[in-house]
């Protein structure tokens, strides 16, 4: 059983380095998966301990199940699979814990310490990730440069609205710049959700989450209030989609900008979506289900 809970150990950690490895692009652009992913490590290293203490045994499950619940808000409700990770290194470990048992009858204090100090560290990453779920949705338009560009995309986006000198200029000239020059990406199924900016200007394509977010950077490099919005068709749960709503002339507007982006470089003569006032920043949509704003 020694051996094993070090092959299982080593095999997990392999499987997180993978996925890091993976997902490198992502972990460059925002802080939120390099804590999941310190996260699952962190629990992996649960596996190389053996407690006895009853007390500090149902406490490392207790945080391992939190942690659990929080990687399932992300790899469900955020559409972030990387959540499941967690979930699965917490999961091993708390198997691990039911199918062994210690040798000893009373814990050694070096592992005891051990134990303690990865437990505490979970338990400060599962509260920092939990904190950040529920607070996202209340920052919306608290998007800085470090999340969704940099310096030289700032210089772009500053060129393409040059000649504007209000929001609905700023807007009109973001729209119009996107659906001249980034194409839909009909080849391009992303195993991670995530928008790195230099590669969409680069690439010049992308997918509707690309889109949305490309728009509401350049809004929000300039000053004007944008929301990326994830949601799924009322009529078909299996079709998701993001789009935006901006702030202008003292009116909240709903857009598409893949959706006229697609048809516009079809030269088809079906009517573009064009802006859409809504009653607030909140109102529901007619098409979509609304799943979240960000």
């Amino acid at each position: 059983m020694k051996i094993s809970k070090y092959i299982c150990f080593i095999l997990l950690s392999a499987a997180n380095i993978a996925v890091s490895v993976k997902c490198w692009g992502f972990l460059q652009i925002s802080y939120v998966p390099r804590l999941l992913i310190a996260l699952s490590l962190c629990c992996g290293f649960l596996i190389l301990t053996d407690i006895k203490s009853k007390s500090l045994f149902v406490t490392i499950h207790i945080i391992l199940s939190v942690a659990m619940f929080v990687g399932f808000i992300y790899a469900i409700y955020w559409r972030r699979p990387l959540g499941f990770w967690i979930v699965i290194s917490a999961a091993t470990v708390m198997a691990k814990y039911f199918l062994s048992e210690p040798k000893s009858r009373k814990d050694g204090i070096v592992m005891k310490m051990m134990a303690v100090t990865v437990s505490v560290t979970i338990f400060i990453l599962t509260v920092f990730l939990g904190a950040f779920a529920v607070a996202s949705d209340k920052q919306p338009l608290i998007n800085g440069p470090e999340t969704m560009w940099d310096s030289d995309s700032q210089a772009v986006f500053d060129e393409i609205c040059i000649e504007a000198s209000t929001d609905k200029e700023i807007v009109i000239a973001a729209y119009n710049w996107i659906i001249n020059h980034i194409s839909y990406d009909y080849d391009y199924y992303p195993d991670y959700q995530y928008f790195n900016v230099k590669r969409t200007l680069s690439l010049q394509s992308g997918i509707c989450y690309d889109f949305a977010n490309l728009f509401a950077s350049i809004c929000r490099s300039q000053g004007v209030p944008c929301y990326c919005i994830n949601g799924y068709r009322r009529d078909n749960k299996n079709y998701y989609h993001t789009w935006n709503r901006v702030f202008f002339d003292g009116v909240w507007w709903n857009l598409d900008v893949t959706y006229d982006t697609a048809w516009h470089n079809k030269s088809s003569n079906l009517k573009l979506y064009g802006f859409h006032a809504c009653e607030n920043q909140y109102s529901p949509d007619d098409d979509y289900i609304i799943m979240k704003m960000y």
